[in-house]
């Protein structure tokens, strides 16, 4: 029996997936003892409006780091595409289906100029991306003179702020997209090679892997997703905030680190970014419910980034050095079958 026990729990701690799902389930038990109301209906409504919005932005991150890379504007680029969506719809009286295109079009854009910077002028993604969101946020203010702009289209509203069931459309949304994209990671050869991109370059070089593509197409897919994430808040609180997803870069970068994907690239799955990002919008809305104030919960998502970062570097090491035993045991083997020829 004890003997069963241990194998159970190595399996759960062997699996990546199964440890955060448990490590999940743990934090709220805890929170629900520490705070009765926790796990009430509309609290449980209330964190998955949160994940919602930066599930979306972590789907983007997610497949951006797993290629090797890493993008700082994000926020910024979402609150771009928040405003310009209300813009273009109560100032240029815009259609909102077009607004929205043109939105979604000018954050891949954005990502566009990051991964040129990166693959052109070989800047380090992090200095390319600081330059795009200084120059996202430096234009929402001089296009608002820092002011927000209200929205008045109520069919444009409902995108962002309707609910199916117990379930908001901005939760149902990055549902689908964590499914979509965690589809063409594990089965398809785009997926593969996204893989290799961030965990090998070099091996995907020689394998003829295009990296400049995959790169181009993490980024603007980044870029896209963020622009969505900044419209869909737009959508629903009706209006667009110059600093409505300030800081969701960050916390998107938390999350899937949190949830298994490998800073450097090349390891995690979408599954892992997705209970990333439920530990952390529990954790967030557990200091809320506990009662701290917003000070104390940006401190607090920077310690767990920190924590998501340590784990992450003692993660790398361990599967540097199982790469390192294999290969000698490969060579070990070689050396054996030689002397028996």
């Amino acid at each position: 029996m004890d003997n069963s026990r241990g194998s159970l729990w190595k399996r759960i701690v062997n699996n990546q997936v199964s440890l955060l799902v448990a490590i999940f389930i743990v934090l709220l038990v805890v929170f629900q003892i520490w705070n009765r109301n926790f796990l009430s209906g509309s609290n449980i409504i209330t964190m998955m409006n949160s994940a919602g919005l930066y599930g979306i932005i972590a789907v983007g991150m997610a497949i951006l780091i797993i290629s090797g890379q890493v993008d700082l504007s994000a926020g910024y680029v979402g609150c771009l595409a928040g405003v310009l969506v209300s813009m273009f719809m109560e100032w240029y009286k815009m259609p909102w289906p077009v607004a929205l295109v043109l939105a979604i079009a000018v954050g891949a854009l954005c990502g566009l100029a990051s991964a040129a910077l990166v693959i052109y002028l070989k800047f380090p993604n992090f200095i390319a991306t600081l330059a795009v969101a200084n120059v996202c946020n430096g234009l929402v203010y001089v296009i608002t003179n820092a002011a927000s702009v209200p929205i008045s289209n109520k069919f444009f509203m409902k995108i962002g702020g309707s609910t199916l069931g117990p379930f908001s459309s901005v939760f149902i949304i990055t549902v689908a997209l964590f499914v979509i994209y965690g589809f063409m990671l594990k089965f398809t050869k785009f997926g593969r090679q996204i893989y290799m991109c961030g965990g090998n370059p070099s091996a995907a070089r020689l394998a003829g892997i295009n990296s400049v593509k995959i790169t181009f197409f993490a980024f603007i897919n980044c870029g896209a997703l963020s622009a969505l994430a900044g419209i869909l808040l737009a959508s629903r609180m009706g209006v667009g905030s110059p600093m409505s997803v300030v800081g969701a870069d960050l916390t998107a970068i938390t999350a899937v680190v949190l949830g298994g994907i490998a800073f450097t690239g090349g390891t995690g799955t979408m599954l892992g970014a997705f209970v990333g990002v439920c530990i952390l919008t529990a954790f967030s809305n557990a200091l809320i419910v506990i009662g701290l104030d917003a000070d104390f919960q940006i401190m607090a998502t920077g310690i767990l980034l920190i924590i998501a970062l340590i784990i992450d570097y003692y993660r790398s090491r361990g599967r540097e050095r199982r790469m390192k035993k294999e290969a000698k045991e490969i060579a070990l083997r070689k050396t054996i079958n030689k002397e028996q020829k």
